[in-house]
C-alpha cells in the first residue's frame, strides 16, 4: 500500500473495506499526532453505524497510540453487553496497549462473570499490561494483580485457563 496522509488514513479507516482499514491503521500508528488522531478514532470505535472490522481497525490504533484519553470510550465499549463480542475482545486488548489503570475494576467485574471466554481472555490480557514504572522498578498494579489471582483460585478452563498461566508466567518473568 502506498504512502498516505493521516486524513486519507482516517478516510479509509471509517469506509475502506476491512483489509485497506487495518493497513491504515499502521500509518496512523506511525504518525506520531497521538491526541488529535484518539480525538478522531474515538467516534469511529464508538459509532455502530460504522462496520464491524472499521469499528475493529479504529479500536486497534487507538490502543497502539496509547492515548489515555481514549480509555473511557474503550470502557464503554467493553462494558456493552449489547455490543459485538469480538468489538468487545479488541477494547479489551487495546486498553491493555494503553495500560488503562482506570480500567481494571471492569476489567475484574468481566472476568470474574460468565461472560463469554474470549472476553475474558482478552481482559486477562489487559490485566497483565497493567504495569507501573517508578525509575527502574517496576511492578504490576496490586489490583490487577489481586485479580489475576483471585481469577486462578476459581481454577478456569480452556481459553481463559490458557491466557491466565500465559499472563501469570509472563508477570513472574517480569514480562511487560
Amino acid at each position: 500500500m502506498r504512502r498516505m496522509t493521516p486524513s486519507e488514513s482516517l478516510r479509509i479507516l471509517r469506509q475502506g473495506s476491512p483489509v485497506e482499514a487495518m493497513e491504515a491503521t499502521k500509518f496512523l500508528i506511525g504518525s506520531g499526532e497521538k491526541q488529535l488522531l484518539a480525538r478522531q478514532l474515538v467516534p469511529i470505535a464508538l459509532n455502530r453505524d460504522y462496520r464491524k472490522w472499521n469499528r475493529i481497525a479504529s479500536i486497534h490504533t487507538l490502543g497502539f497510540l496509547g492515548s489515555r484519553s481514549a480509555v473511557p470510550a474503550l470502557v464503554s465499549i467493553l462494558a456493552d453487553e449489547q455490543e459485538e463480542p469480538h468489538i468487545r475482545e479488541h477494547a479489551a486488548e487495546a486498553i491493555g496497549h494503553i495500560r488503562g489503570k482506570r480500567a481494571i475494576p471492569i476489567l475484574g467485574k468481566i472476568l470474574n462473570s460468565n461472560e463469554r471466554p474470549s472476553i475474558r481472555a482478552e481482559c486477562i490480557f489487559a490485566l497483565s499490561k497493567m504495569w507501573e514504572f517508578r525509575g527502574d522498578d517496576k511492578s504490576l498494579h496490586p489490583g490487577a494483580r489481586a485479580i489475576l489471582h483471585k481469577c486462578a483460585r476459581t481454577k478456569p478452563t480452556g481459553k481463559v485457563a490458557k491466557q491466565l498461566k500465559e499472563a501469570l508466567n509472563n508477570i513472574r518473568r517480569g514480562v511487560t
